[in-house]
C-alpha cells in the first residue's frame, strides 16, 4: 500500500494540428505558449495536485492485483493577461489491473497485465484547463519485464496497448460535437541500480503516440479536427527503505520527477511525486 502525492505544472504546449488552426506558422513539436483551447484563450498555467492511493495485493506466488486512485485532485488554470481561471476539485480517474506472471528465471522476469481505467468526470476531456479525468472508459494489456544484468543492475521496460472508448459525454455536450479519443500505445525503458540495500535509484524514458483523436458534429459525416497526440519525457526516481534499523520495517519512501522532452498537441507537463509505502 502506497500513499502519495504528485505535483504537475505547464505552462506551453507541444504544438499539434490544433495548434495550427489558429497560429499555421507553429510546426509540430514546436514549445508553443500555453492555450485553453474552450476559449483559444492563449498564456497562462496550468497546476494539478494529486492525493494518491495505491494498492497492490498477491493472493498467489505468480498472480497480482491492484488499483490505483487519485482520491483528490485540485487542477487549477490561471492567464491572469486575459483574467481567465477555472479550477476543479474532485476525485481522479480509477485504475484497476491485474498481472500474471509468464516467466521467472534467475535474471529475467515478464508479466502480462491487464488494465481499466473507470473515469470519475464527465467533463469534455479535449481542452488544457483544470481536468480532473479524461472522461472515458480505457481498456489495455500491457507487457513488463525486467533483466538482471547484476543483483544490484537491473534493466527495465514495458509496452501497453491502451484501447480508449468514446467519451461519455457523447450526446450531452451542449455544442452539438462528438468526441472519439482513438487509441495510444504507451512503452517505457529504464534502468535501476541498488546504491546500498536500503537505496535503489532508477532513471529511464516514457512516453505514448495516439492515433487521432475525432472530433465532430452529430448530424455531420466527416470530423471538424483530427488532433495526433503524443507525449515522451525522461525521468529519475529513488526508493528508500527506512529498515529496522529505524524501527520502520516494512515502510518505504518512494519519489520520481519527469522532465518533458518532445511531443505533439500535448501540455508540457513537468511532474514530480513522493509515496509513503508500507509492505504487509
Amino acid at each position: 500500500m502506497k500513499f502519495g502525492y504528485i505535483y504537475s505544472r505547464a505552462d506551453n504546449n507541444f504544438a499539434g494540428r490544433d495548434e495550427q488552426r489558429f497560429a499555421p506558422e507553429h510546426e509540430d513539436g514546436e514549445r508553443v505558449p500555453f492555450r485553453s483551447r474552450p476559449g483559444q484563450v492563449v498564456g497562462g498555467t496550468l497546476l494539478t495536485h494529486e492525493a494518491t492511493l495505491d494498492m497492490l495485493y498477491s493472493p498467489t506466488q505468480d498472480v497480482v492485483v491492484g488499483v490505483f486512485m487519485p482520491v483528490f485532485k485540485y487542477g487549477f488554470y490561471s492567464n491572469t493577461v486575459n483574467d481567465y481561471r477555472t479550477r476543479v476539485r474532485r476525485p481522479g480517474d480509477i485504475y484497476l489491473y491485474s498481472g500474471y506472471q509468464l516467466a521467472k528465471g534467475e535474471r529475467l522476469g515478464v508479466t502480462l497485465y491487464g488494465k481499466l481505467k473507470v473515469p470519475t468526470s464527465f467533463k469534455y476531456p479535449y481542452t488544457n484547463e483544470a481536468i480532473a479525468g479524461e472522461g472515458q472508459f480505457d481498456a489495455s494489456a500491457a507487457l513488463g519485464g525486467t533483466y538482471m544484468l547484476r543483483p544490484n543492475l537491473h534493466l527495465n521496460g514495458s509496452m501497453e496497448f491502451k484501447y480508449r472508448f468514446g467519451w461519455l459525454g457523447n450526446g450531452r455536450d451542449p455544442d452539438g460535437l462528438y468526441v472519439d479519443p482513438g487509441e495510444e500505445l504507451h512503452m517505457s525503458a529504464g534502468v535501476g541500480y541498488g546504491v546500498a540495500s536500503w537505496l535503489w535509484l532508477s532513471a529511464g524514458w516514457s512516453g505514448f503516440n495516439g492515433t487521432p483523436w475525432k472530433i465532430q458534429y452529430y448530424d455531420e459525416e466527416h470530423p471538424i479536427a483530427r488532433v495526433e497526440r503524443s507525449f515522451h519525457a525522461a525521468s529519475i526516481g529513488a526508493y528508500v527503505m527506512f529498515g529496522q534499523w529505524v524501527g520502520m520495517d516494512g515502510w518505504a519512501l518512494d519519489m520520481f520527477y519527469k522532465e518533458p522532452i518532445t511531443g505533439e498537441d500535448h501540455a508540457v507537463m513537468r511532474s514530480g511525486g513522493v509515496g509513503l509505502a508500507k509492505s504487509f
